[in-house]
């Protein structure tokens, strides 16, 4: 009989007893409300040159469905028909289906805008609003009515993280987000720009000064005990993660405990 792991629960991803949450691989999920605890790495790569390569699927599919623009949803806010393991975008497989979806919405948009043009009770400024929007739904499907500054806004973050994990020597831009908002608070840090380079700044303090550094692989872990500070960064020198150790988090009973218990053969300095 095989053995049962305990660590792996919801939909056979990672548990964290520490906090409560689902680790799904490129974000944390909170199980009790239904939600991720930070953005779809996705959701800020919109805009971004490689996005269609990354998630295998047309941009203009994504943004024809509503719930893909909800950065924080869980499986297109449809957890019995889905699940979502990556933590990212659903499999390319749905979007048909919502292409199908976003036709009876527009089809709804034009038979509400018939309605009010023909009501002799309508003022002409309804009727011109009514016409304009389900036009612009036309143009930029996915959100009817609300769609243009959202899509703007989506395009000018994607691009904003790309270009902040290039500067800041940030492994990977889709996860840059969620550790800024998970860890930023810890160093001060008032954007996710300030948070990365200020986990850069920390990797050259190191070689430096030969903090503690533990070498696995392709992964290179420091700590500093003085400053209770942990990098992981690539062996080329990129981050993968930056925060201060918390025994209420990681379970061990002291941060020198945790730091003992990390991967990896131990630098000489």
């Amino acid at each position: 009989m095989g053995s049962f792991d305990s660590s792996r629960k919801y939909i056979g991803e990672e548990a964290d007893d520490a906090t409560g949450l689902n680790y799904l691989n490129a974000r944390y999920y909170n199980s009790k409300v239904g939600q991720f605890v930070s953005q779809d790495p996705a959701f800020l790569d919109i805009g971004a040159s490689t996005f269609e390569k990354d998630y295998s699927r047309k941009l203009e599919h994504h943004l024809m469905n509503p719930q893909a623009l909800n950065s924080y949803s869980y499986a297109l806010n449809n957890p019995i028909r889905y699940k979502d393991s990556e933590g990212e975008v659903v499999p390319i497989i749905i979007a048909g289906a919502l292409v199908l979806t976003e036709i009876g919405l527009s089809l709804y948009d034009v038979y509400s805008t018939a309605k009010t043009i023909s009501n002799p009770n309508a003022s002409f400024g309804e009727k011109f609003t009514s016409g304009g929007l389900t036009v612009i739904g036309f143009a930029l499907p996915g959100a009817g009515y609300g769609a243009a500054d959202d899509v703007a806004k989506l395009t000018k973050n994607g691009m904003q993280a790309t270009q902040i994990a290039k500067q800041t020597g940030w492994a990977n831009a889709r996860t840059l987000a969620d550790h800024y908002t998970r860890h930023g608070s810890d160093f001060g840090s008032k954007s996710a720009q300030q948070y990365a380079q200020s986990a850069q700044d920390f990797f050259q303090q190191a070689q430096r000064n030969g903090l503690p550094t533990k070498v696995d692989g392709d992964t290179v872990r420091i700590y500093d005990s003085k400053t209770n500070t942990f990098g992981s960064y690539t062996s080329s020198g990129q981050t993968k993660t930056f925060y201060k150790p918390d025994p209420a988090q990681h379970g061990y009973k002291t941060n020198a405990d945790y730091w003992k218990a990390q991967k990896g053969k131990l630098k000489d300095n």
